[in-house]
Protein backbone atom coordinates (compact mmCIF):
# COMPACT_ATOMS: atom_id res chain seq x y z
CA UNK A 1 0.00 0.00 0.00
CA UNK A 2 2.57 2.21 0.84
CA UNK A 3 4.76 1.65 -2.29
CA UNK A 4 1.11 2.72 -4.26
CA UNK A 5 0.76 5.21 -2.21
CA UNK A 6 4.23 6.76 -3.41
CA UNK A 7 3.35 6.13 -6.64
CA UNK A 8 0.38 8.39 -6.66
CA UNK A 9 2.27 11.49 -5.06
CA UNK A 10 5.02 11.01 -7.64
CA UNK A 11 2.71 11.00 -10.96
CA UNK A 12 0.64 13.92 -9.39
CA UNK A 13 4.62 15.44 -8.36
CA UNK A 14 4.97 15.45 -12.53
CA UNK A 15 1.75 16.60 -13.10
CA UNK A 16 1.97 19.65 -11.06
CA UNK A 17 5.53 19.96 -12.55
CA UNK A 18 4.21 19.98 -16.64
CA UNK A 19 1.05 21.72 -15.81
CA UNK A 20 3.01 24.52 -13.95
CA UNK A 21 4.83 25.02 -17.24
CA UNK A 22 2.39 25.00 -19.62
CA UNK A 23 0.12 27.27 -17.41
CA UNK A 24 2.92 30.05 -17.14
CA UNK A 25 4.44 30.10 -20.48
CA UNK A 26 1.43 29.76 -22.94
CA UNK A 27 -1.30 31.45 -20.39
CA UNK A 28 -2.48 35.63 -21.27
CA UNK A 29 -0.53 37.48 -18.57
CA UNK A 30 -4.08 38.99 -17.49
CA UNK A 31 -5.83 34.89 -16.94
CA UNK A 32 -7.81 34.37 -13.94
CA UNK A 33 -9.27 31.77 -12.30
CA UNK A 34 -12.45 30.43 -13.06
CA UNK A 35 -14.91 28.80 -11.11
CA UNK A 36 -14.32 25.24 -11.89
CA UNK A 37 -10.61 25.78 -11.34
CA UNK A 38 -11.46 27.35 -7.76
CA UNK A 39 -13.71 24.60 -6.96
CA UNK A 40 -10.81 21.90 -7.98
CA UNK A 41 -9.01 23.18 -4.74
CA UNK A 42 -12.40 23.78 -2.68
CA UNK A 43 -12.11 27.63 -2.78
CA UNK A 44 -8.66 27.55 -1.24
CA UNK A 45 -7.55 29.25 -5.04
CA UNK A 46 -9.64 32.53 -4.35
CA UNK A 47 -7.14 33.31 -1.74
CA UNK A 48 -4.01 33.42 -3.29
CA UNK A 49 -4.93 37.15 -4.43
CA UNK A 50 -2.45 37.37 -6.76
CA UNK A 51 -2.84 37.27 -10.35
CA UNK A 52 1.06 36.24 -10.85
CA UNK A 53 0.08 33.05 -9.18
CA UNK A 54 -3.56 32.19 -11.08
CA UNK A 55 -1.18 29.94 -13.33
CA UNK A 56 0.26 28.19 -10.12
CA UNK A 57 -2.72 27.86 -9.04
CA UNK A 58 -4.38 26.32 -12.00
CA UNK A 59 -1.73 23.76 -12.21
CA UNK A 60 -1.82 23.05 -8.11
CA UNK A 61 -5.32 22.37 -9.33
CA UNK A 62 -5.07 19.92 -11.84
CA UNK A 63 -2.21 17.69 -10.01
CA UNK A 64 -4.34 17.33 -7.22
CA UNK A 65 -7.39 16.62 -9.25
CA UNK A 66 -4.85 13.89 -10.60
CA UNK A 67 -3.84 12.33 -7.58
CA UNK A 68 -7.15 12.30 -6.16
CA UNK A 69 -8.67 10.49 -9.41
CA UNK A 70 -5.68 8.16 -9.25
CA UNK A 71 -6.50 6.93 -5.24
CA UNK A 72 -10.15 6.70 -6.32
CA UNK A 73 -8.95 3.70 -8.98
CA UNK A 74 -6.64 2.45 -6.89
CA UNK A 75 -9.24 2.29 -3.43
CA UNK A 76 -11.95 0.82 -6.09
CA UNK A 77 -9.18 -2.03 -7.29
CA UNK A 78 -8.49 -2.82 -3.63
CA UNK A 79 -11.69 -3.13 -2.21
CA UNK A 80 -11.12 -0.49 0.27
CA UNK A 81 -14.85 -0.36 2.05
CA UNK A 82 -15.28 2.41 5.23
CA UNK A 83 -18.02 1.28 7.59
CA UNK A 84 -18.85 4.97 9.10
CA UNK A 85 -22.48 5.95 8.79
CA UNK A 86 -21.75 9.71 9.60
CA UNK A 87 -22.98 12.68 8.17
CA UNK A 88 -19.91 13.67 6.81
CA UNK A 89 -19.62 10.13 5.12
CA UNK A 90 -22.97 10.09 3.41
CA UNK A 91 -22.50 13.79 1.98
CA UNK A 92 -19.84 12.59 -0.24
CA UNK A 93 -21.90 9.61 -1.25
CA UNK A 94 -22.83 9.47 -5.39
CA UNK A 95 -26.20 9.89 -6.31
CA UNK A 96 -28.37 6.42 -6.46
CA UNK A 97 -28.86 5.14 -9.49
CA UNK A 98 -24.91 5.71 -10.73
CA UNK A 99 -21.28 4.22 -10.03
CA UNK A 100 -21.09 3.37 -6.22
CA UNK A 101 -17.41 3.23 -4.92
CA UNK A 102 -16.58 1.95 -1.72
CA UNK A 103 -16.88 4.69 0.77
CA UNK A 104 -12.86 4.43 1.39
CA UNK A 105 -11.88 5.60 -2.00
CA UNK A 106 -14.47 8.44 -1.63
CA UNK A 107 -12.40 9.24 1.59
CA UNK A 108 -8.84 9.01 0.28
CA UNK A 109 -8.77 11.61 -2.56
CA UNK A 110 -10.29 13.71 0.29
CA UNK A 111 -7.81 13.07 2.65
CA UNK A 112 -5.37 13.29 -0.06
CA UNK A 113 -6.64 16.69 -1.75
CA UNK A 114 -7.28 18.41 1.89
CA UNK A 115 -5.30 17.14 4.07
CA UNK A 116 -2.06 19.34 3.36
CA UNK A 117 -2.50 22.45 4.90
CA UNK A 118 -6.30 23.26 4.08
CA UNK A 119 -8.23 24.67 7.67
CA UNK A 120 -11.41 22.78 6.66
CA UNK A 121 -10.13 19.49 7.10
CA UNK A 122 -9.26 18.50 10.82
CA UNK A 123 -6.71 16.16 12.28
CA UNK A 124 -9.98 14.24 13.18
CA UNK A 125 -10.94 13.48 9.70
CA UNK A 126 -8.04 12.25 8.43
CA UNK A 127 -7.56 9.79 11.87
CA UNK A 128 -11.14 9.04 11.27
CA UNK A 129 -10.23 7.41 7.64
CA UNK A 130 -6.91 5.69 8.32
CA UNK A 131 -8.60 4.22 11.24
CA UNK A 132 -11.54 2.67 9.50
CA UNK A 133 -9.33 1.41 6.55
CA UNK A 134 -7.55 -0.53 9.33
CA UNK A 135 -10.46 -1.82 10.94
CA UNK A 136 -12.04 -2.73 7.55
CA UNK A 137 -8.13 -4.80 6.94
CA UNK A 138 -8.47 -6.73 10.29
CA UNK A 139 -12.31 -8.05 8.78
CA UNK A 140 -10.23 -9.19 6.00
CA UNK A 141 -7.69 -10.99 7.27
CA UNK A 142 -9.86 -11.96 10.12
CA UNK A 143 -11.98 -14.27 7.54
CA UNK A 144 -8.93 -14.46 4.91
CA UNK A 145 -7.74 -16.95 8.51
CA UNK A 146 -11.17 -18.69 9.01
CA UNK A 147 -11.82 -19.76 4.45
CA UNK A 148 -8.42 -21.77 4.42
CA UNK A 149 -8.54 -24.36 2.02
CA UNK A 150 -9.21 -28.00 3.85
CA UNK A 151 -10.65 -26.12 6.69
CA UNK A 152 -14.30 -25.75 8.24
CA UNK A 153 -15.61 -24.37 11.50
CA UNK A 154 -15.84 -26.88 14.20
CA UNK A 155 -19.31 -25.94 16.12
CA UNK A 156 -19.20 -26.29 19.90
CA UNK A 157 -22.28 -23.49 20.68
CA UNK A 158 -25.58 -26.59 20.56
CA UNK A 159 -23.49 -28.64 23.04
CA UNK A 160 -25.89 -26.73 26.23
CA UNK A 161 -26.77 -28.52 29.55
CA UNK A 162 -30.65 -29.10 29.85
CA UNK A 163 -32.73 -31.20 32.36
CA UNK A 164 -33.36 -34.11 30.85
CA UNK A 165 -32.35 -37.63 31.57
CA UNK A 166 -30.26 -37.72 28.20
CA UNK A 167 -29.68 -34.01 28.63
CA UNK A 168 -25.81 -33.56 29.87
CA UNK A 169 -24.70 -31.42 32.82
CA UNK A 170 -22.72 -27.94 32.69
CA UNK A 171 -19.78 -29.79 33.86
CA UNK A 172 -20.18 -32.50 31.03
CA UNK A 173 -20.50 -29.80 28.41
CA UNK A 174 -17.06 -28.13 29.82
CA UNK A 175 -15.09 -31.17 29.92
CA UNK A 176 -16.46 -32.43 26.37
CA UNK A 177 -15.81 -29.09 25.24
CA UNK A 178 -12.40 -28.86 26.93
CA UNK A 179 -11.27 -32.05 25.53
CA UNK A 180 -12.37 -31.45 21.67
CA UNK A 181 -10.38 -28.07 21.72
CA UNK A 182 -7.27 -29.81 23.49
CA UNK A 183 -6.68 -32.59 20.81
CA UNK A 184 -3.97 -32.85 18.74
CA UNK A 185 -3.72 -32.06 15.28
CA UNK A 186 -7.35 -30.73 15.41
CA UNK A 187 -6.37 -27.65 13.87
CA UNK A 188 -4.86 -29.42 10.84
CA UNK A 189 -9.13 -29.19 9.67
CA UNK A 190 -10.37 -26.72 11.58
CA UNK A 191 -9.66 -22.81 11.21
CA UNK A 192 -11.95 -21.79 13.60
CA UNK A 193 -14.33 -23.01 16.64
CA UNK A 194 -17.65 -21.43 17.94
CA UNK A 195 -18.46 -21.51 21.36
CA UNK A 196 -21.30 -20.45 23.87
CA UNK A 197 -21.21 -17.09 24.87
CA UNK A 198 -20.86 -17.67 28.48
CA UNK A 199 -17.53 -19.66 27.87
CA UNK A 200 -16.04 -15.93 27.49
CA UNK A 201 -17.10 -14.75 30.00
CA UNK A 202 -14.05 -16.19 32.82
CA UNK A 203 -11.67 -16.98 30.14
CA UNK A 204 -9.26 -15.41 27.46
CA UNK A 205 -9.04 -16.68 24.51
CA UNK A 206 -6.82 -16.22 21.66
CA UNK A 207 -5.74 -18.23 18.53
CA UNK A 208 -1.77 -18.68 19.99
CA UNK A 209 -3.61 -20.39 22.55
CA UNK A 210 -5.80 -22.95 20.61
CA UNK A 211 -3.71 -22.54 17.12
CA UNK A 212 -7.11 -21.26 15.40
CA UNK A 213 -9.48 -18.98 15.96
CA UNK A 214 -12.24 -18.72 18.65
CA UNK A 215 -15.87 -17.22 17.73
CA UNK A 216 -19.32 -17.33 19.55
CA UNK A 217 -22.74 -17.80 19.15
CA UNK A 218 -24.07 -14.57 20.46
CA UNK A 219 -27.70 -15.22 19.97
CA UNK A 220 -30.13 -16.06 22.84
CA UNK A 221 -32.55 -18.52 21.43
CA UNK A 222 -35.54 -18.88 19.77
CA UNK A 223 -39.51 -17.20 20.85
CA UNK A 224 -42.72 -17.42 19.19
CA UNK A 225 -43.34 -15.05 16.55
CA UNK A 226 -46.54 -12.86 17.51
CA UNK A 227 -47.76 -11.98 14.14
CA UNK A 228 -47.28 -15.05 12.37
CA UNK A 229 -48.44 -18.40 11.57
CA UNK A 230 -48.81 -20.22 14.73
CA UNK A 231 -45.77 -22.28 15.81
CA UNK A 232 -43.17 -19.73 14.32
CA UNK A 233 -40.44 -17.92 15.70
CA UNK A 234 -38.15 -15.52 15.77
CA UNK A 235 -34.28 -15.37 17.30
CA UNK A 236 -33.61 -13.22 20.09
CA UNK A 237 -30.53 -11.39 21.11
CA UNK A 238 -30.52 -8.01 19.67
CA UNK A 239 -30.42 -6.00 22.49
CA UNK A 240 -27.34 -5.26 23.90
CA UNK A 241 -25.07 -7.28 21.34
CA UNK A 242 -22.71 -3.84 20.61
CA UNK A 243 -21.38 -3.99 24.22
CA UNK A 244 -21.57 -7.70 24.30
CA UNK A 245 -19.60 -7.81 20.68
CA UNK A 246 -17.11 -5.40 21.83
CA UNK A 247 -16.67 -7.37 25.49
CA UNK A 248 -16.06 -10.60 23.29
CA UNK A 249 -13.68 -8.94 21.05
CA UNK A 250 -11.37 -7.73 24.43
CA UNK A 251 -11.90 -11.38 25.13
CA UNK A 252 -10.24 -13.07 22.56
CA UNK A 253 -13.18 -13.54 20.19
CA UNK A 254 -13.09 -12.83 16.32
CA UNK A 255 -16.17 -14.14 14.84
CA UNK A 256 -19.77 -14.48 15.78
CA UNK A 257 -22.75 -16.43 15.24
CA UNK A 258 -26.12 -15.44 14.64
CA UNK A 259 -28.93 -18.36 14.29
CA UNK A 260 -32.45 -18.07 12.16
CA UNK A 261 -34.52 -20.44 11.68
CA UNK A 262 -37.46 -20.56 9.11
CA UNK A 263 -39.51 -23.96 8.37
CA UNK A 264 -40.91 -24.74 5.12
CA UNK A 265 -44.54 -25.33 5.05
CA UNK A 266 -47.40 -22.30 6.72
CA UNK A 267 -44.25 -20.21 6.77
CA UNK A 268 -45.26 -16.52 6.55
CA UNK A 269 -43.45 -13.45 4.82
CA UNK A 270 -43.29 -11.77 8.52
CA UNK A 271 -41.15 -14.92 9.80
CA UNK A 272 -38.88 -14.60 6.42
CA UNK A 273 -38.27 -10.38 6.79
CA UNK A 274 -37.88 -11.22 10.66
CA UNK A 275 -35.26 -13.55 10.15
CA UNK A 276 -33.55 -11.53 7.49
CA UNK A 277 -33.18 -8.47 9.74
CA UNK A 278 -31.85 -10.14 12.44
CA UNK A 279 -28.98 -11.30 10.45
CA UNK A 280 -28.44 -8.38 8.56
CA UNK A 281 -28.78 -5.73 11.68
CA UNK A 282 -26.38 -8.73 13.43
CA UNK A 283 -24.03 -8.32 10.94
CA UNK A 284 -23.66 -4.80 11.33
CA UNK A 285 -23.05 -4.42 14.67
CA UNK A 286 -20.32 -7.54 14.87
CA UNK A 287 -18.01 -5.79 12.06
CA UNK A 288 -18.42 -2.61 14.11
CA UNK A 289 -16.85 -4.33 16.85
CA UNK A 290 -14.37 -5.92 14.84
CA UNK A 291 -15.99 -9.58 14.90
CA UNK A 292 -16.84 -11.54 11.15
CA UNK A 293 -20.42 -12.18 11.20
CA UNK A 294 -21.47 -15.91 10.34
CA UNK A 295 -25.02 -16.36 9.24
CA UNK A 296 -26.42 -19.30 10.40
CA UNK A 297 -30.13 -20.34 8.23
CA UNK A 298 -31.48 -23.53 8.55
CA UNK A 299 -34.83 -24.54 6.99
CA UNK A 300 -36.41 -26.37 9.67
CA UNK A 301 -36.72 -30.31 8.44
CA UNK A 302 -39.82 -30.91 10.80
CA UNK A 303 -42.89 -32.14 8.41
CA UNK A 304 -43.27 -34.44 5.40
CA UNK A 305 -42.26 -31.64 3.00
CA UNK A 306 -40.44 -32.42 -0.37
CA UNK A 307 -37.37 -30.93 -1.80
CA UNK A 308 -38.95 -29.00 -3.98
CA UNK A 309 -40.68 -27.04 -1.37
CA UNK A 310 -37.60 -26.91 0.72
CA UNK A 311 -36.04 -25.27 -2.46
CA UNK A 312 -38.70 -22.60 -2.53
CA UNK A 313 -38.12 -22.01 0.79
CA UNK A 314 -34.43 -21.64 0.85
CA UNK A 315 -34.60 -19.12 -1.92
CA UNK A 316 -36.71 -16.67 -0.61
CA UNK A 317 -34.99 -16.84 2.52
CA UNK A 318 -31.63 -15.97 0.68
CA UNK A 319 -33.12 -13.34 -1.36
CA UNK A 320 -34.92 -11.43 1.99
CA UNK A 321 -30.94 -11.88 3.58
CA UNK A 322 -28.72 -10.38 1.32
CA UNK A 323 -31.43 -7.57 0.27
CA UNK A 324 -31.29 -6.70 3.90
CA UNK A 325 -27.74 -6.90 4.57
CA UNK A 326 -27.45 -4.28 1.50
CA UNK A 327 -29.58 -2.05 3.42
CA UNK A 328 -27.71 -2.46 6.87
CA UNK A 329 -24.63 -1.82 4.66
CA UNK A 330 -22.67 -4.66 5.79
CA UNK A 331 -19.18 -5.41 3.97
CA UNK A 332 -20.38 -8.89 2.50
CA UNK A 333 -16.12 -9.70 2.09
CA UNK A 334 -15.69 -9.82 5.81
CA UNK A 335 -18.98 -11.87 5.98
CA UNK A 336 -19.68 -16.00 5.75
CA UNK A 337 -22.63 -17.82 5.37
CA UNK A 338 -23.81 -20.99 6.72
CA UNK A 339 -26.80 -22.96 5.36
CA UNK A 340 -28.90 -25.73 6.07
CA UNK A 341 -28.56 -28.18 2.84
CA UNK A 342 -32.26 -28.48 0.38
CA UNK A 343 -33.40 -31.38 2.25
CA UNK A 344 -36.58 -33.37 2.11
CA UNK A 345 -38.85 -33.39 5.61
CA UNK A 346 -38.03 -36.03 8.18
CA UNK A 347 -41.50 -37.60 7.59
CA UNK A 348 -41.46 -37.19 3.65
CA UNK A 349 -40.54 -40.61 2.02
CA UNK A 350 -38.11 -38.79 -0.38
CA UNK A 351 -35.09 -39.66 0.07
CA UNK A 352 -32.34 -37.13 -1.95
CA UNK A 353 -28.89 -38.49 -2.66
CA UNK A 354 -25.48 -36.40 -2.88
CA UNK A 355 -25.74 -35.70 -6.46
CA UNK A 356 -29.77 -34.51 -5.85
CA UNK A 357 -28.86 -32.58 -2.59
CA UNK A 358 -25.92 -30.68 -4.19
CA UNK A 359 -28.01 -29.75 -7.41
CA UNK A 360 -30.89 -28.66 -5.32
CA UNK A 361 -28.24 -26.68 -3.24
CA UNK A 362 -26.21 -24.82 -5.05
CA UNK A 363 -28.77 -24.05 -7.66
CA UNK A 364 -30.26 -21.68 -4.83
CA UNK A 365 -26.96 -20.27 -3.63
CA UNK A 366 -25.51 -19.58 -7.46
CA UNK A 367 -28.60 -18.08 -7.84
CA UNK A 368 -28.95 -15.64 -4.90
CA UNK A 369 -25.29 -15.85 -3.08
CA UNK A 370 -23.07 -12.62 -4.30
CA UNK A 371 -19.53 -13.94 -5.28
CA UNK A 372 -18.09 -11.23 -3.03
CA UNK A 373 -18.92 -13.76 -0.33
CA UNK A 374 -15.96 -15.62 0.76
CA UNK A 375 -17.30 -18.72 1.53
CA UNK A 376 -20.04 -20.64 2.85
CA UNK A 377 -19.69 -23.46 5.58
CA UNK A 378 -22.40 -26.44 4.53
CA UNK A 379 -24.11 -27.07 7.72
CA UNK A 380 -24.31 -30.53 8.95
CA UNK A 381 -26.68 -30.69 12.11
CA UNK A 382 -29.22 -33.39 12.45
CA UNK A 383 -27.41 -35.24 9.53
CA UNK A 384 -25.41 -38.44 9.56
CA UNK A 385 -21.79 -37.68 9.44
CA UNK A 386 -21.17 -39.53 6.47
CA UNK A 387 -23.93 -38.35 4.36
CA UNK A 388 -23.17 -34.99 5.20
CA UNK A 389 -19.51 -35.80 4.06
CA UNK A 390 -20.62 -37.00 0.82
CA UNK A 391 -22.64 -34.14 0.22
CA UNK A 392 -19.93 -31.65 0.64
CA UNK A 393 -17.74 -33.08 -2.06
CA UNK A 394 -20.76 -33.51 -4.35
CA UNK A 395 -21.08 -29.73 -4.34
CA UNK A 396 -17.30 -29.15 -4.17
CA UNK A 397 -17.03 -30.76 -8.20
CA UNK A 398 -19.25 -27.68 -9.01
CA UNK A 399 -16.66 -24.03 -9.99
CA UNK A 400 -18.09 -22.53 -7.34
CA UNK A 401 -17.27 -18.72 -6.92
CA UNK A 402 -16.94 -18.95 -3.10
CA UNK A 403 -15.36 -21.52 -1.05
CA UNK A 404 -17.80 -24.45 0.14
CA UNK A 405 -16.08 -25.61 3.23
CA UNK A 406 -18.23 -26.95 6.13
CA UNK A 407 -19.17 -26.31 9.60
CA UNK A 408 -19.16 -29.67 11.94
CA UNK A 409 -21.60 -29.57 14.67
CA UNK A 410 -19.89 -31.54 17.49
CA UNK A 411 -22.95 -31.81 19.98
CA UNK A 412 -24.66 -34.67 21.37
CA UNK A 413 -25.79 -36.19 18.23
CA UNK A 414 -22.06 -36.88 17.00
CA UNK A 415 -20.17 -40.12 17.19
CA UNK A 416 -17.47 -38.20 19.12
CA UNK A 417 -19.80 -37.35 22.40
CA UNK A 418 -21.35 -40.90 21.99
CA UNK A 419 -17.32 -42.30 22.47
CA UNK A 420 -16.84 -39.81 25.04
CA UNK A 421 -20.39 -40.32 26.98
CA UNK A 422 -20.07 -44.17 26.80
CA UNK A 423 -15.99 -44.89 26.88
CA UNK A 424 -15.79 -42.03 29.90
CA UNK A 425 -12.18 -41.24 28.19
CA UNK A 426 -10.87 -38.67 25.75
CA UNK A 427 -8.69 -41.44 23.54
CA UNK A 428 -11.93 -42.83 21.49
CA UNK A 429 -13.68 -39.67 21.17
CA UNK A 430 -10.46 -37.61 19.94
CA UNK A 431 -9.86 -40.48 17.18
CA UNK A 432 -13.07 -40.58 16.14
CA UNK A 433 -13.35 -36.76 16.02
CA UNK A 434 -10.00 -36.30 14.14
CA UNK A 435 -11.43 -39.48 11.39
CA UNK A 436 -14.43 -37.06 10.97
CA UNK A 437 -12.51 -33.97 10.56
CA UNK A 438 -10.43 -36.10 8.26
CA UNK A 439 -13.06 -37.25 5.99
CA UNK A 440 -14.83 -33.28 6.00
CA UNK A 441 -11.93 -31.81 4.68
CA UNK A 442 -11.10 -34.02 2.27
CA UNK A 443 -14.03 -33.63 1.02
CA UNK A 444 -13.88 -29.88 1.16
CA UNK A 445 -10.26 -30.72 -1.02
CA UNK A 446 -12.10 -32.71 -3.53
CA UNK A 447 -10.26 -36.06 -2.40
CA UNK A 448 -12.85 -37.56 -0.03
CA UNK A 449 -13.35 -41.24 -0.22
CA UNK A 450 -16.28 -43.16 1.79
CA UNK A 451 -13.65 -45.39 2.65
CA UNK A 452 -12.68 -42.71 5.19
CA UNK A 453 -15.44 -43.54 7.95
Amino acid sequence: MARNIAVLLLTGLLVAVASGFAFTTFLPAGWQPTRSSQHLRGGAATQLGQQGHAGQSAASSVAWSAIACAAMVLATKHGWRNRCVCGRCRSHMPPSGGFRPSRSSLHLPLLLVRGTGAQNLQKHDREHVLEELVHEQELLETTRSLCLPGKGLLALDELRPGTGFEAPSAEACSRFREMVINTEGLAQYFSGVILPEEAFESTLHSPQQHRFLVGASVDRGQALLQGGESGETWTQGLDGLQERSQQLFENGARFAKWRAAVRVKDRSKLAVAEAAHGLAHFASICQSAGLVPVLEIQILRSGAHTMDEALEAFEEVLIAVFKALVDFDVMLEATLLMPSLVLPGKQCPERGDPEKVSAYTMAALRRHVPPALPAIMLLSEEMPEMEASSDLAAMNKWHNPWEVSFAYACDTGSSAWQAWRHDGHSGKAQERLLEVARANSSAQLGVYATEEF
